[in-house]
């Protein structure tokens, strides 16, 4: 008579078994260890640390502001935001940003013509260049390597579009962006501020057609709510702060990546 084997299947630790049904646990140090068959610890909780008196006057004043907001949208529905002063604040504070680029650009011309000969003067002026071109206004791209879907592309999926527009009062998106990724946005292309529909194939195959009009409604929400990140003037200087906090990300400058910084600056300056 052979013996019984002894062997543990790949993945399984020896005797680890589900404490709810019993089941073996496939065990692997990089994963969440859950049970396939009664979900046990599918979602474990995880220990938050306590706030800071401050964090928690901060989350009640943000819960408070919710609350008057949810409460305000349920009795006069969403209106239009007119030029109140802090969107007049921002329009303001993006204008410096905006002209950080054309700045950069002049000094680095006249760092070169003040230095010339100077090989030194001559290197700072193109690499104060290249964060002048790396940061430069962007108007907003579509989403790099997803499939575009246009109105002749799927009718009946711009007519659902359509219907939604037409209620929110905004105007519908003249691309769909669809990417395999697990997700869904909005984006403002070109000076006009064109709407592109950024959606991930595995969420959007994963929810039933209800849903999908509530994300579709979400995302074209971004229109009427009037929020200024979206708009060509706050928009824009966003993104150019974003590329000037990723050139000079503590951590990269901290690890002494230098040739990776320059390697980045090119490759956005001539983007």
């Amino acid at each position: 008579m052979e013996a019984a084997s002894s062997a543990v299947p790949e993945g399984q630790a020896p005797g680890i078994r589900c404490p709810h049904c019993g089941s073996p646990l496939p065990v692997h140090p990089h994963y969440v260890t859950w049970c396939e068959d009664c979900d046990w610890n599918l979602e474990p909780q995880r220990t938050a640390r306590p706030l800071s008196s401050r964090e928690e006057r901060r989350e009640q004043r943000a819960l408070q502001r919710a609350e008057r907001l949810h409460e305000r949208i349920r009795g006069e529905g969403i209106a239009r935001q007119g030029l109140d002063p802090r969107r007049v604040l921002s329009y303001l504070l993006a204008v410096p940003a905006l002209l950080l680029s054309p700045a950069l650009a002049a000094a680095a011309i006249l760092l070169v013509l003040g230095s010339w000969p100077s090989v030194i003067g001559i290197v700072l002026g193109v690499v104060v260049m290249g964060i002048a071109l790396a940061i430069r206004p962007r108007f907003g791209a579509g989403v790099h390597g997803a499939n575009t879907v246009t109105r002749k592309d799927a009718p009946a999926l711009f007519a659902l579009l359509d219907r939604i527009a037409t209620v929110m009062e905004v105007r519908p998106p003249v691309v769909i962006a669809v990417a395999d990724d697990f997700a869904a946005a909005t984006r403002f292309v070109g000076v006009r501020r064109r709407a592109w529909v950024h959606i991930g194939a595995p969420l959007w195959a994963m929810l039933d057609d209800r849903q999908r009009v509530a994300v579709l409604s979400h995302e074209l929400a971004h229109q009427a709510n009037g929020d200024t990140t979206h708009s060509l003037l706050v928009g824009t200087a966003l993104r150019t702060l974003a590329e000037l906090q990723f050139l000079f990300e503590p951590s990269r400058l901290h690890r002494g990546d230098l040739m990776e910084t320059i390697a980045e600056m090119l490759s956005k300056g001539v983007a």
